[in-house]
């Protein structure tokens, strides 16, 4: 006799079963055994790879080898050694989680990178046996490929047991995916001349497309049919269509022609160089020993600074605080044998600029002193005393932490000579018409540049001065200037006619955006006006006399900038 079963309890028991399977994602875990190598503690940090049997996983590592009597893999932390270990996803994932080994100690720490990229905002204390550590991997590295690397951060050793991958849990329809091509390779992400773009989604899907960079795609445009090529910048975005469902929007920017050349530029803070003279200052110190900065330099163990020192050089701000308000944070110290160094023992030092990006940040120190230090702000990664930004990153500040190296009464201080601080300036400020008399105009740009110009000939308009569309004869190329500025006489027959156009250029190959006036055939001039007339709700910029950009400009000369009009202004 067959039981009958209500159609309510069925229905029941699909529905909680269907939200049970649909609650978990697919893990993997990967359990580290004596099949990982090297099965001693390493005497250097030569990289290790292996590649496990179970997940085809390759793991490479330094500093780190599998335990036996622990059955974990054990990453060294000392004061000379800091263990890592990396691998390669082939698939996309949202969480990552450590697994402690049985043995594992109190002090350990490590951090998590996606790519170079670190993603922990703080260090992971590994400070339990047999727990698990869960790290959400942030949603733009939910990425299928992604490399990850683990390090350690402290100098005790941690071990792990297992690592295990949680899958993304995939959805709907996948996203469309390009390949670009091209007979000429990529100059920093530009193509000389054109490059080729095929898209590709999941099997059976119909994809569309549009090229214009604003319209998203749907059903009801372009339907692609085979690869494009292009020559000219262009930014691509796809959808793909499967079963009445539809993928997210994916794009992709094709750049065509010479890469914009950076402007990059330097600026450092050196804390050996001190305005009260000599380094020697006889064995007699006393007390004034003068400033670095506009700070105190001090010779005595007791004379820390508490709360915020600011500094501000050359369109770079360097901030100095106190971590613990109170405790030993920082001081610029003098002895006879290392001169005056910048000693951080519990400090953040926070850089930004007042333009640009930053690039890079260099720590120049003592070798035998160095403290732990962190980025609190994720935008790069750092190396020894090197911080590089991440290639998305687009900031103009950066943190960073430093703790005391040792513990207890043997804690010792971080010491600085100078902090190198690379940014970007994008390009250089445009032409500046300094004066206009009766007989010439005065064109200069910013003292790191110089100009270069193109003079056409131009058909006058019946109404109106004239502009670019009436010329005759345009050259072709821009012929440079010895200097950074010019004076162009109104009555000078050669020049008359004429509609002369300018440029910075700076060494580095960047090149500012463009001004332009014309000289009448009677020596009046058009243009400079009626740029103005012309864009007067363009927005206001100010840059400074270096030709760095300026947001607030408060008292002094500046040059500003609206549209195509440039001038000198004096801020009271």
């Amino acid at each position: 006799m067959r039981k009958f079963y209500p159609p309510l309890l069925v229905l029941i028991f699909l529905l909680s079963a269907f939200s049970i399977s649909a609650a978990t994602a697919e893990t993997v875990t990967e359990t580290f055994g004596n099949w990982f190598k090297p099965a001693s503690k390493p005497s250097n940090a030569t990289k290790t790879e292996i590649t496990s049997s179970t997940t085809k996983i390759t793991y490479t590592s330094i500093h780190t080898y599998y335990n036996a009597s622990s059955t974990a893999i054990l990453m060294v932390g000392s004061s000379t050694a800091k263990g890592e270990i990396s691998f390669t996803l082939p698939y996309a994932i949202s969480k990552l989680t450590l697994k402690s080994g049985k043995s594992t100690g109190k002090k350990g720490a490590v951090a998590v990178y996606a790519g170079e990229v670190k993603i922990t905002t703080s260090n992971v204390a590994i400070d339990n046996t047999s727990t698990d550590y869960p790290i959400d991997i942030p949603a733009n590295y939910q990425v299928a490929n992604t490399t990850f690397k683990i390090v350690q951060t402290t100098s005790n050793n941690t071990q792990f047991q297992s690592f295990t991958y949680t899958k993304v849990e995939e959805d709907g329809v996948k996203a469309p995916t390009f390949n670009v091509t091209s007979d000429d390779a990529a100059v920093a992400g530009w193509y000389p001349n054109n490059a080729t773009v095929a898209i590709t989604a999941e099997t059976g899907a119909t994809i569309y497309y549009t090229t214009d960079g604003v319209t998203e795609p749907t059903d009801k445009s372009t339907k692609y049919e085979s690869p494009r090529t292009f020559t000219k910048t262009t930014t691509v975005k796809a959808i793909a269509y499967l079963n009445g469902k539809n993928s997210d929007v994916s794009e992709t920017t094709v750049k065509i022609g010479v890469p914009p050349a950076s402007y990059e530029t330097t600026y450092t803070f050196d804390f050996t160089k001190t305005d009260f003279g000599s380094t020697d200052l006889g064995t007699d110190l006393g007390t004034d020993l003068g400033t670095v900065y506009g700070m105190p330099v001090t010779n005595s163990s007791n004379s820390y600074v508490k709360g915020e020192s600011v500094v501000k050089q050359k369109g770079v701000t360097l901030k100095i605080n106190s971590v613990n308000q109170g405790d030993n944070d920082y001081r610029l110290w003098y002895n006879k044998s290392n001169g005056v160094d910048l000693r951080l023992y519990s400090a953040k030092i926070s850089i930004s600029v007042e333009s640009g990006v930053i690039k890079s940040v260099k720590f120049s120190k003592n070798s035998s002193n160095w403290g732990t230090v962190e980025e609190t702000t994720s935008l790069g990664s750092l190396t020894n005393q090197t911080w590089v930004a991440s290639e998305t990153a687009d900031a103009n500040s950066v943190e960073f932490k430093f703790t005391p190296k040792g513990s207890g009464s043997s804690k010792t201080n971080t010491f600085l000579y100078s902090i190198d601080v690379t940014y970007d300036l994008g390009k250089p400020a445009p032409p500046c018409i300094v004066t206009e008399t009766e007989t010439a105009i005065h064109v200069s740009c910013d003292e790191n540049c110089t100009l270069e110009y193109k003079r056409v000939v131009y058909t006058p308009k019946a109404n109106g001065p004239a502009r670019a569309n009436s010329i005759v004869d345009d050259a072709a190329d821009w012929t440079p200037l010895d200097g950074n500025t010019v004076e162009i006489e109104k009555i000078n027959k050669d020049n008359c006619g004429k509609q002369f156009t300018f440029r910075a250029k700076h060494a580095s190959g960047a090149v500012s955006d463009e001004t332009a006036f014309a000289v009448n055939a009677d020596g009046t001039t058009t243009g400079v006006e009626s740029v103005e007339a012309e864009e007067a709700d363009a927005p206001v910029e100010y840059f400074n006399l270096q030709g760095v950009r300026v947001m607030n400009p408060d008292k002094g000369l500046f040059i500003r900038r609206q549209g195509n009009r440039v001038e000198k202004v004096m801020m009271k």
